[in-house]
């Protein structure tokens, strides 16, 4: 009985020290519709470049330890505004697989703010894999300005926001 006490106390102890952390979840900025060649090298268009320059000034305060960016060109330039101006360290990670979450606690991310950049159909995977009841399928393709902030403390979701950026 004292083990299964002292046990409780331990994990009671390590689950209250777990720091909170948000997790920066968006779709890529406008991507440029007239490109011909292979879509995983599809840029930004203008208007791209611009609402990337308004996500980092929207992050420019949060303290991101790490971005996650699938390998597609419009997904990383998406973040490379705020890589460049924060000196961020960007990983890649598959957009076939929203489940790169062993790379985040490989990377040590527990308890650290990270922006993961997506696709229309991965976002909505990624927060509901973070523990978040969300029943969007997949984000409509006219829409490029959802933030999405997952507050967890741990493991655990203890706040859930949707912004406009």
């Amino acid at each position: 009985m004292k083990k299964l006490i002292l046990f409780l106390g331990i994990t009671l102890l390590f689950s209250s020290c777990a720091k909170e952390a948000t997790i920066f979840v968006v779709r890529h900025a406008e991507k440029d519709l007239a490109y011909k060649g292979d879509d995983h090298f599809r840029p930004l268009n203008t208007a791209g470049h611009q609402r990337a320059g308004i996500l980092a000034k929207r992050l420019a305060n949060e303290k991101i330890a790490k971005i996650y960016a699938t390998e597609y060109l419009r997904v990383q330039q998406t973040g490379d505004s705020l890589r460049i101006n924060q000196k961020i360290d960007t990983a890649i990670y598959s957009a076939k697989t929203a489940y790169f979450f062993d790379k985040i606690k490989h990377d040590n991310m527990q308890g650290k703010n990270i922006l993961i950049i997506g696709h229309s159909n991965t976002v909505p995977e990624v927060i509901r894999f973070l523990g978040v009841k969300f029943d969007l399928k997949i984000i409509p393709d006219t829409e490029y300005d959802n933030l999405y902030l997952v507050k967890m403390k741990g493991k655990k979701v203890i706040d859930f926001k949707a912004e406009k950026f």
